[in-house]
């Protein structure tokens, strides 16, 4: 069979912009910072009263605001990261790496290291990604719809008024919309490839498993297997290897992950297929995890099945781009559920944040392009059923996650202010010098309004500081400071002040 354009509308010459639709578009495309707005006219609030309270957006709060005020590559700030010695093999960052801290730092430039830096980062951003769709796809209906199914998906609304980096792999999504669709076109020296190629390989670095989106690029490299693969999947493994080694030289280990505890083991092989049948059996109850949380795996589920089927069912009609196009989405959908069951813990929301922004560039791609031999009235009711599944199921927790969500954010919380007496020494002999241990338990019940730019932190669990030093001795700690609630005596240090039952110490000089 004849290859035929994916759909209609890229036969069609894409038409030219006019001073209306620029403006339109940039009026949908600066959206979010107008529900930011009104959010804050509503609580009657402003920027300096955002303030975090998730320990993720401590952590991108405190390393940025020390990019801001000490560069990125520099030999005062102190070290972060998960446990009480494991930093990372380059630089000083913690387990998200630098590269998510960037944007955050440059916004704290403009905000005199607000808490709000990164809401903002992440909104700039957002918009910026709305208008670079529209410039791409060179249609405002499309973008219309695109803003709708944003503002609508409730995975996704649930991070908005957030410090996490939710949004941003969001704004990578969106940028990469339209580079899937023409990813499929066959076109002469089309640069889209390298494109696509790139931007994967950009976002991989804000969350390594963005690396799955290469899965389609090497599905158009080698067609329906009419090319030799072997020398594409070496390209395509080198790629990920580069990545990765990127990723693990500057990103501190988390040792309670379960490639930490995988890494640990004596009994790598079992403890490995212990896990991912625990986790695929979890995954399949209805009664484990938030309602939200059990409704995104089901659809997942579903959606994924859907697509298998269409494939399979539709193969003889579709030409070769409207399969690569279906088999592209089904590869990403798979390499992510697969990574969640046996290479993740998706407990604790973290399956839903990892989930859910998978779900929303797979459906809305599908909406927005469906290959015109799949049935497009499926793909329009299978979005607006699961958008109102979502919306249905949070429901009855509107007031709680109102609350949860944004006026925890913007109302005053007196916490800790035991930052307050750890001093910053500009001109360390090491990194530990400006270096704190924190209780994994505590560090959000304190006021990072006293926090000092430089300094940094390695979270660790009081448990896990008594066998360290059972097996070793307090000479082996090296943070000048250590913050904790815990009622004891920390070995080598001695108490500084201490504010709400939560106590500073500072290191002994032998």
């Amino acid at each position: 069979m004849q290859d035929k354009p994916l759909s209609e509308a890229t036969k069609r010459e894409k038409p030219r912009f006019s001073l209306p639709q620029c403006l339109a578009a940039l009026l949908i495309c600066i959206l979010p910072i107008v529900i930011l707005w009104g959010i804050f006219r509503v609580n009657n609030s402003q920027l300096s009263d955002f303030h975090l309270i998730n320990s993720d957006e401590f952590d991108y709060f405190a390393e940025s605001i020390s990019i801001a005020r000490n560069g990125l590559i520099n030999d005062e700030s102190g070290y972060f990261g998960y446990s009480l010695n494991l930093h990372a093999k380059l630089l000083n960052y913690g387990a998200h790496a630098p590269f998510n801290l960037l944007p955050i730092a440059l916004a704290a430039e403009f905000t005199n290291n607000y808490q709000s830096s990164a809401l903002l980062a992440n909104l700039v951003l957002l918009c910026i990604s709305l208008f670079v769709f529209f410039l791409l796809r060179r249609s405002l209906k499309d973008l219309a719809v695109l803003v709708l199914l944003l503002f609508s998906f409730l995975p996704f609304m649930l991070y908005f008024f957030t410090g996490m980096i939710e949004v941003l792999i969001y704004v990578g999504l969106i940028l990469l919309l339209p580079l899937y669709e023409k990813l499929f076109e066959k076109k002469e020296q089309s640069p889209v490839l390298l494109a696509y190629i790139l931007l994967v390989l950009l976002w991989s670095l804000f969350r390594i498993t963005h690396i799955f989106f290469l899965l389609p690029a090497f599905l158009d490299e080698i067609g329906i297997l009419k090319k030799k693969a072997l020398p594409t999947l070496i390209k395509y493994a080198l790629i990920v290897l580069g990545i990765t080694a990127v990723l693990w030289l500057l990103s501190a280990s988390f040792p309670w992950s379960f490639i930490g505890q995988w890494l640990r083991s004596s009994q790598k092989f079992s403890f490995f297929f212990r896990h991912g049948f625990s986790m695929a059996f979890k995954f399949l109850q209805p009664g484990f995890g938030e309602p939200m949380e059990v409704v995104l795996r089901y659809i997942y589920l579903i959606w994924t099945g859907v697509l298998a089927l269409l494939s399979l069912k539709s193969r003889e009609k579709m030409s070769e781009s409207e399969r690569l196009f279906v088999l592209g989405h089904l590869a990403v959908l798979l390499a992510h559920l697969v990574f969640v069951l046996f290479l993740y813990d998706f407990d604790e929301i973290r399956g839903f944040r990892m989930l859910s922004p998978i779900l929303f560039f797979s459906m809305a791609s599908c909406l927005l392009w469906v290959p015109k031999k799949l049935p497009k009235n499926l793909a329009r009711l299978s979005i607006l059923v699961t958008w109102l599944v979502f919306l249905a199921v949070a429901f009855p927790q509107r007031r709680m996650l109102y609350t949860e969500t944004i006026l925890r954010r913007l109302e005053p919380v007196h916490k800790s202010q035991v930052f307050n007496w750890a001093e910053y020494n500009q001109n360390p002999q090491d990194r530990w010098e400006n270096t704190i241990y924190v209780d994994l338990f505590i560090y959000p019940d304190m006021d990072y309004a006293y926090f000092t730019p430089g300094m940094g932190m390695m979270v660790f669990r009081v448990d896990e500081l008594d066998d360290f030093l059972a097996a070793s001795s307090p000479e082996t700690l090296k943070a000048k400071y250590l913050i904790s609630s815990a009622d004891t005596a920390f070995p080598g240090y001695e108490i500084v002040g201490t504010d709400m039952d939560i106590s500073l110490y500072q290191k002994v000089t032998p």
